[in-house]
């Protein structure tokens, strides 16, 4: 997420359409995401990043880009229409459309 500035940058965060940044982690053991004709599910423990591309989908359906621990990447749609964040007792429910990127501090 490099338009978070690094001094604020959080441990887990999220950039959300409108430049809104919000701490927190993915809820949940999985997401889904539809690659072509397939669905693929992948762990949330191992995601590193999310980012969502500029040159494919649609501002209703849009592609992300989802780097994995181990150096794989997927591209595809997410499935569910929110995502769950988990921030301290909170539980955010984010429609997947408003969703720029995602780091998990184990990625710097």
């Amino acid at each position: 997420m490099s338009e978070v500035p690094e001094n604020i940058r959080p441990g887990n965060g999220f950039l959300l359409s409108g430049n809104n940044i919000l701490s927190g982690t993915l809820e949940g053991d999985e997401i889904r995401m539809i690659d072509g004709a397939s669905i693929v599910r992948i762990a949330v423990a191992e995601i590193v990043s999310i980012q969502r591309t500029l040159d494919k989908g649609t501002t209703s359906h849009p592609v992300f880009e989802i780097e994995l621990k181990n150096g794989d990447a997927l591209a595809g749609e997410l499935r569910a229409p929110v995502l769950k964040i988990k921030e301290g007792e909170n539980l955010w429910k984010i429609p997947v459309a408003h969703l720029i990127a995602f780091q998990s501090k184990k990625s710097k």
